[in-house]
């Protein structure tokens, strides 16, 4: 079994989110991750990026990492003259592509013991998509989505009840789905924060819109799931 494996590297001055910079003791140097890192769109779309900063704060060893000032992250003092490493983030992730590839994942961590963890958006309350030392499956490009008018889930057969559905792979977030149900000239109903997935927690779990007293929970709305368990199993999950 051969995989390609994405290495985020590693310096004498990288930090917990795996930027390399100058440690040149120059004022408010301009770099990718000072520059954009209260943006929540470029921490969304970086490997190495986190919404909640208890999970790049609290998960890590202090001496494992060089943190940004809060109050001022292109203030380049915190990192300067310092050896700075990557607190959780793992050093290694698979840019899934196809159901097979994270069956293969699955595979591959059954037989070598190596840990697993998923990362899409970065938005986990407690940090559960990035485990130091873990093989991450980072699932943020699987963006197709479609609209069906006329949805029959999988199994119900032709006199099965149609459904009018988008469907979206993981990729996808709020702010996609909702351009593109403008654009349809539909209603979906999701959160309120852009760079979340909808694939995730949204519904899966007990998570609500401003329109959920009308229209139910997230995962009320939910047609069908093709998901992949464990076992290395693709199952599909509807009325049927």
């Amino acid at each position: 079994m051969v995989f390609a494996l994405k290495n985020i590297g590693q310096t004498s001055t990288h930090w917990s989110t795996g930027v390399s910079i100058s440690d040149t003791p120059s004022r408010y140097p301009v770099t990718p991750l000072t520059a954009k890192y209260s943006i929540s769109l470029f921490q969304a779309e970086s490997y190495s990026g986190f919404m909640y900063s208890e999970v790049e704060i609290c998960a890590s060893n202090v001496t494992d990492q060089c943190l940004l000032d809060n109050v001022d992250p292109m203030n380049p003092l915190p990192y300067t003259n310092k050896t700075c490493y990557q607190g959780v983030v793992s050093r290694y992730y698979i840019e899934v592509e196809t159901p097979g590839d994270i069956i293969a994942v699955f595979q591959f961590s059954k037989e070598t013991e190596v840990g697993l963890s998923i990362k899409n958006s970065g938005h986990d309350f407690v940090g559960r998509n990035s485990r130091k030392g873990s093989l991450v499956l980072r699932t943020c490009n699987l963006k197709d989505l479609v609209r069906d008018p006329r949805f029959v889930p999988e199994g119900c057969g032709q006199d099965g009840v149609s459904h009018n559905i988008i469907t979206v792979r993981a990729g996808i977030n709020f702010d996609e789905v909702y351009h593109y149900a403008e654009t349809n000239n539909v209603t979906f109903i999701s959160g309120y924060a852009n760079t979340i997935r909808l694939s995730g927690g949204f519904v899966q779990m007990g998570e609500r819109s401003i329109l959920s007293p009308v229209y139910g929970l997230g995962v009320n709305r939910v047609v069908q799931y093709k998901v992949i368990t464990l076992d290395g199993i693709c199952r599909i999950a509807n009325d049927c």
